[in-house]
């Protein structure tokens, strides 16, 4: 039977007297960000939405895997987060770097949608569309950034182990 317990700031579900760990917030929330940057490529390259940041873009299709659209970042940055992700779920200096890797890429996905937010309008791409893409990544990466750096709290709380090491040993 699984029993569910707060312990200070994590969440621990208890499968007889054994700790299954699960990070419900930072899981949720990477599959979240990355679905919806996954859709917005999809979008973008439907609708024809290139990317309006620091670049003239004429073709979301030819230049999403490079160059990002307006509404989602380019593939590289997409593929480090994932693996970024991955590794913060480790207990050791790897799922540090990990949690490190995730705020530096919320950083990155920040300056990418306030530039497509501030980009210049085209008859394909609307100041709206623009404004929209711009705010809501700009909060999703926000949300990532708190989610990494409490992370590297707990790491450094418990030592620099992964923030259930503590509750598990």
């Amino acid at each position: 039977m699984l029993v569910p317990r707060r312990s200070g700031d994590r969440v621990a579900v208890f499968r007889g007297g054994e700790l299954v760990r699960r990070d419900a917030a930072r899981c949720g929330a990477a599959a979240l960000v990355l679905g919806l940057q996954v859709l917005a490529a999809i979008v973008a390259v439907a609708a024809n939405y290139p990317s309006r940041f620091d670049f003239d873009g004429r073709d979301a299709g030819d230049e999403w895997i490079a160059r990002g659209t307006a509404l989602s970042p380019p593939l590289l940055p997409m593929v480090l987060f994932v693996l970024a992700t991955a590794m913060a779920f480790r207990r050791d200096r790897w799922g540090t770097a990990g949690a490190i890797g995730i705020c530096l890429l919320a950083l990155l996905f920040i300056v990418g949608s306030l530039g497509e937010a501030f980009g210049s309008p085209t008859e394909d791409v609307s100041r709206g569309v623009l404004m929209t893409s711009g705010v809501l990544g700009t909060v999703s990466a926000l949300v990532l950034l708190w989610l990494g750096f409490n992370e590297l709290r707990s790491r450094r709380r418990n030592g620099w182990r992964a923030s259930g090491a503590a509750a598990a040993g």
